[in-house]
């Protein structure tokens, strides 16, 4: 079976390895970069920059309509919406990946906890068959000393 190699990564003087592995390292510099950024901001670096710039711009677009009136006024200030619409478009983008993160854990444990239910009945109905028939009872108590952790009905995991 041929061996897959990356398009690019492939060349007889060495050039086209050699530039993937200045993007490499171009690329470990920026992600290392990044994270030290986003530790100096304590969080996000997006909503550090949105914290400050609010700010910012209210006080720009203040500056600027206080000096105008009629409809130049009213141009500015459908314009200064338009920005503030997008910019807070970025924030009820943000929010709802926020929640859907949240649901996604919650569906992923009620999954979980619903199979484990499944399971813990099903085992149960084993325990009560082997109860009653001495082979089955030996196979199970011979399993249970195999993998060492016998069926406990009990544990809260």
């Amino acid at each position: 079976m041929a061996r897959h190699r990356p398009a690019g990564r492939v060349g007889g003087n060495g050039t086209a390895c050699s530039a993937f592995a200045e993007a490499k390292a171009a690329l470990a510099a920026i992600a290392a970069e990044a994270d030290e950024l986003k530790h100096a901001a304590g969080g996000s670096i997006t909503e550090a920059v949105a914290a400050w710039l609010g700010p910012q711009y209210a006080l720009a677009a203040h500056e600027q309509l206080v000096e105008l009136e009629g409809a130049d006024r009213f141009k500015l200030l459908r314009s200064f919406v338009q920005d503030w619409a997008l910019l807070r478009h970025g924030d009820q983008t943000a929010e709802r990946l926020r929640i859907e993160r949240e649901w996604l854990a919650v569906s992923s444990r009620d999954a979980d906890l619903k199979w484990k239910r499944k399971i813990i009945v099903g085992l149960e109905t084993l325990k009560a068959y082997a109860d009653k028939h001495p082979e089955a009872k030996a196979a199970m108590a011979e399993l249970s000393r195999q993998v060492r952790h016998p069926f406990d009905p009990t544990e809260s995991d």
